[in-house]
């Protein structure tokens, strides 16, 4: 299931971003915000499938997943502070 996750927010991250900057409509806030919501599946997905990866091959140490699961909830921490103005001003122009 991640893998499906992971190969189509790609396609919902790139489709609406070609269609905010061919065609300019009334709809160009949700084409941004569904690119937006396809970029961050896309990184939860690839950062999750990378952690189930570690812990398959670093079964017994525990201390290897606990630094990588840090890692990775620092970076979607990261990611959700640096697009949250960006999604919040989509979502109140849509709304």
């Amino acid at each position: 299931m991640r893998f499906i996750i992971l190969r189509y927010s790609a396609i919902l991250a790139f489709l609406p971003a070609i269609f905010f900057a061919a065609a300019q409509s009334q709809h160009c806030a949700a084409a941004a915000t569904l690119s937006q919501v396809g970029v961050v599946l896309s990184v939860f997905a690839s950062g999750a499938i990378f952690c189930f990866r570690v812990k398959a091959l670093y079964s017994d140490n525990r201390l290897v997943q606990g630094v990588v699961l840090t890692c990775y909830l620092f970076m979607l921490s990261c990611w959700v502070r640096s697009h949250e103005t960006r999604l919040s001003f989509c979502l109140t122009t849509v709304i």
